[in-house]
């Protein structure tokens, strides 16, 4: 009987030990697996509405969006992105697109950073010193080239990442700072609406 536990006990020991070492390889592969069911407080749609300048050029960028993050990690965006030159009340050139995208999201301590798989951008307005031209009358091109006019996705690569640090994090709101690689920094506020 002692002759079949100490057998018993030195098998169950080798078992335990060679399964420790298992899982210990399998962590070592794979130190970081990914949580499908994140927690974070970002979970949810938010609205925002900002403008921006890249340079000096007089160039302002209007966003106005709904961000969805979901659980999984992955995130929608649709909205309205308008760009205008000259004059803030009176833009000698002023451009609107509506937007719809798709990506990828990870919060790193309080760094958000998104990665943007697909963008899809439809032309809304164009206006020219104060006319309003109609889309079809500014690319007329495109009845007999059958090429479409220049969108937002022709310009960013898909899979292209931003950066935010999260300066204020409440519930239902949160002040996030943009890292431009093109100009200064700049912080938008983004609004829990579920």
């Amino acid at each position: 009987m002692k002759i079949m536990f100490k057998t018993f006990l030195i098998g169950l020991s080798s078992i335990i030990g060679v399964t420790a070492a298992l899982y210990g390889v399998y962590f070592g592969f794979y130190p970081n697996s990914p949580n499908m069911n994140r927690k974070d407080d970002i979970i949810g749609t938010w609205t925002t509405n900002y403008s921006y300048s890249y340079n000096d050029k007089g160039i302002i960028v209007t966003v106005k969006d709904k961000t969805s993050y979901f659980s999984n990690g992955k995130y929608n965006i649709s909205g309205k992105m308008s760009y205008q030159a000259g004059e803030i009340n009176t833009p000698d050139i002023y451009v609107s697109y509506l937007i719809n995208g798709a990506g990828e999201w990870v919060i790193n301590d309080k760094e958000l950073v998104i990665s943007l798989n697909n963008l899809k951008s439809t032309p809304e307005k164009f206006i020219y010193k104060g006319e309003s031209i109609e889309l079809k009358n500014l690319f007329p091109s495109e009845n007999i080239t059958h090429k479409k006019p220049p969108r937002f996705e022709d310009m960013i690569a898909n899979g292209a990442s931003q950066s935010y640090k999260i300066l204020i994090d409440k519930h239902n709101s949160k002040m996030l700072e943009i890292i431009n690689p093109f100009g200064k920094n700049f912080n938008i506020i983004i609004y829990r609406e579920k």
